[in-house]
């Protein structure tokens, strides 16, 4: 039987103690941290909720990404383009292999899916 997959409020309560980031230098480095969501993996996707604190760290995801931003203010800039600015509300999608840098401005939480 398939049934939906629900982020709630015992996946958030779960979620581990931050860890940092990998340092930028000259930056502030930021602390993460994240739940998944109990996705199947012959569905061919992954999915959970993240959170960081404010700093600067690199994108490095090779899969595609779909993010919605539940709070907080940040910008991405991908690697030879313009930043783009982030706001608790938006959603975003990122392309296979979009690396470059985030610079959070404001602690953000984001809920996400990885695509294969």
């Amino acid at each position: 039987m398939k049934k939906p997959v629900v982020i709630n409020t015992a996946t958030i309560a779960a979620m581990p103690a931050f860890e940092a980031m990998p340092e930028m230098p000259g930056r502030q480095r930021p602390s993460a941290r994240s739940a998944a969501a109990p996705i199947p993996e012959d569905q061919g996707a992954s999915s959970g909720i993240w959170e960081c604190t404010e700093g600067s760290f690199r994108r490095q995801i090779t899969k595609r990404e779909f993010s919605h931003f539940l709070e907080g203010r940040c910008t991405f800039t991908p690697d030879g383009g313009e930043p783009v600015e982030i706001n608790a509300g938006d959603a975003v999608y990122f392309p296979a292999d979009c690396f470059g840098t985030w610079n959070v401005l404001q602690a953000i939480r984001k809920t996400f899916i990885v695509l294969d």
